[in-house]
């Protein structure tokens, strides 16, 4: 009989099946993560759109961030937050038709801010745009209103009464009766305010306001007499013109305040002369308009440039870029110097002019003259370079463009086409 050996033949045990059947299973799911898309696999398109549902979110986080940030920082740089900014393009905008009706019976003060004029009468504030539309018609209620304007609101108060009132482009924002009569108010470009006033126990008395009316500085003059009051653009510093008499002569100051101290942080001393106003038309600083001249003195490092003048000085005009003063012979009213300075307080240019002026506006480097029945434009060197014709009844004028004017009379506002000199 052969004699036969035993294979050696090796059983499988229970763990080698079981790491059998892991690798089978591996190697399914591998071949159908294989799968192309559209033959049934399922984890491509799981994992799809679970990443297109992150991609979203982000999207809108990161809108909602951008929204964020552009509404801060509106609020931050334009001069009463995104509302009032809306308004001014909303405006900007809008046209209606000349002329327009004003209430009231006199105009005594307009100025232009942006793509609105603001018009004073005896009995009305009025707010149009360039365009003529309408923004505001509101009555203010005092016998002698005052009013100043920054590039968002108007404060309108009763000089040697109690009343102020603060309106936005279309709408009385506050009003306030106080107790002692108003000398005079400001307003910054950021909303906050200044009002100036007689009080019991001294000659008088400045408080500044938040836009929110919220007290901020309060400061006292036991002495001297608050003449005009001027705030810087972002509303942390004060500008205060005062007057006294020593020894039969009238001595003016301008002080410049911060909010954390009595003390002035810059004093700028004037003998023999009185301060007319505070202007802030230039975001730099102020100019200080007085009977001899002009001075310039920044908000930053209190330099000052002066500008004086042996002619009678008349009205000031200006945008936030150009600051101009018109000055005339006391003796002939026709004989006028129109000087115009930067935001710095550099003298850039000075024009003649040999007619009567009722009121003048700044363009650039260009001046309109309200003459009479006439407006004309002119550039830096005095020439004439367009004319219109505005009718009687003009008190004063605003730019609106090289071809076109707006002219204020006693109870309407009129546009004036603007055609070259031949």
């Amino acid at each position: 009989m052969p004699d036969y050996r035993k294979k050696n033949v090796r059983r499988a045990s229970k763990k080698t099946k079981s790491r059998v059947k892991d690798i089978e299973m591996k190697k399914k799911h591998s071949e159908k993560e294989e799968t192309p898309e559209g033959e049934g696999g399922r984890l491509r398109v799981v994992k799809g759109n679970k990443k297109k549902r992150q991609a979203v979110t982000r999207a809108i986080l990161i809108t909602v961030s951008v929204v964020a940030a552009v509404i801060i920082l509106a609020s931050v740089l334009l001069p009463t937050g995104i509302g009032d900014f809306i308004t001014g393009v909303k405006y900007s905008l809008s046209s209606g038709e000349y002329p327009v009706a004003l209430v009231g019976a006199d105009s005594l003060l307009s100025q232009k801010q942006g793509s609105l004029i603001y018009t004073l009468t005896d009995t009305n504030l009025e707010v149009y745009s360039l365009g003529g539309k309408k923004a505001l018609s509101s009555a203010h209620g005092f016998s002698n209103p005052v009013m100043k304007t920054s590039p968002t609101r108007a404060v309108v108060y009763e000089q040697g009464g109690k009343g102020i009132k603060i309106y936005g482009a279309e709408k009385l924002i506050f009003s306030k009766n106080y107790e002692d009569n108003i000398i005079s108010a400001g307003l910054s470009r950021s909303g906050a305010y200044a009002v100036a006033t007689t009080s019991k126990d001294f000659a008088s008395k400045v408080t500044v306001y938040s836009k929110n009316s919220k007290m901020l500085f309060e400061w006292s003059s036991s002495v001297e007499i608050v003449s005009d009051v001027a705030l810087s653009p972002t509303g942390n510093k004060l500008a205060v013109s005062v007057f006294s008499s020593q020894n039969g002569q009238y001595i003016s100051k301008v002080y410049i305040f911060g909010f954390d101290s009595a003390t002035p942080l810059h004093t700028t001393e004037y003998k023999g002369s009185l301060i007319y106003s505070l202007s802030t038309q230039s975001n730099s600083g102020i100019f200080a308009v007085y009977n001899g001249g002009m001075d310039f003195i920044s908000w930053g490092k209190y330099k000052e440039s002066k500008f004086t003048t042996d002619y009678e000085v008349r009205m000031q005009r200006g945008t936030n870029s150009i600051c101009a003063l018109a000055s005339s012979r006391s003796n002939d009213k026709k004989d006028t110097k129109i000087t115009a300075f930067s935001s710095g307080g550099k003298q850039l240019f000075e024009i003649n002019w040999k007619q009567s002026i009722t009121d003048f506006a700044v363009m650039g480097d260009k001046i309109l003259i309200l003459s009479d029945t006439s407006v004309y434009l002119l550039d830096k060197n005095g020439n004439v370079l367009k004319k219109g014709d505005a009718g009687f009844g003009g008190v004063s004028v605003q730019a609106v463009s090289t071809e076109k004017a707006v002219v204020v009379t006693d109870n309407s506002l009129i546009s004036v086409e603007l055609t070259a000199i031949k």
